[in-house]
């Protein structure tokens, strides 16, 4: 697990529930139009019940990190990145990404910062070979995130396409 880290605009640091309070940000984030393309049990938060539960569910699956401008904004989560699989003890060196950012600081190149920043802190984990990404079909802005920052198509399976980057 990653604990903090930071580029040029974003600090990302490591989600551990009790220690912050993330319900109403959660709701904030997780709008119609930001969960367009994700699973539906990320769809249709709008209770500090249902924030919680999927932040529960968000634990369990693997790392979360809150993403936040550096300096006098740093302490208002702007969104998520999801890594699973790191340093688990399994024989697989693939390790699974994603991301959410709230729409207000969309188009701003936020996503292909943060996935740069990814690539370029695990290049030093020896254990990870490849980063996955899953994306919907449809979410073309995703899609380039992944592509600029040289992950190349990979399969799909169900209506999600699956990007991959290899050290």
């Amino acid at each position: 697990m990653l604990s903090k880290i930071e580029s040029k605009r974003l600090s990302v640091e490591s989600v551990r529930y009790h220690e912050k309070y993330f319900d109403e940000i959660i709701v904030d984030i997780l709008t119609d139009k930001a969960t367009e393309y994700l699973p539906s049990g990320w769809q249709g938060l709008t209770t500090a019940s249902q924030a919680k539960q999927w932040m529960v569910e968000r634990l369990d699956e693997g790392g979360i990190y809150s993403l936040s401008f550096k300096g006098k904004e740093s302490d208002a989560c702007i969104g998520f990145l999801f890594i699973y699989g790191l340093n688990e003890s399994s024989s697989s060196s693939e390790v699974r990404i994603g991301y959410i950012i709230s729409e207000k600081y969309w188009g701003q190149g936020l996503a292909s910062e943060l996935i740069a920043l990814v690539i370029k802190t695990l290049k030093s984990d020896i254990t990870v070979s490849v980063l996955l990404g899953g994306v919907a079909s449809e979410n073309i802005a995703s899609i380039k995130v992944l592509t600029k920052n040289g992950f190349v198509y990979r399969e799909s399976e169900n209506g999600t396409d699956f990007y991959a980057y290899e050290f």
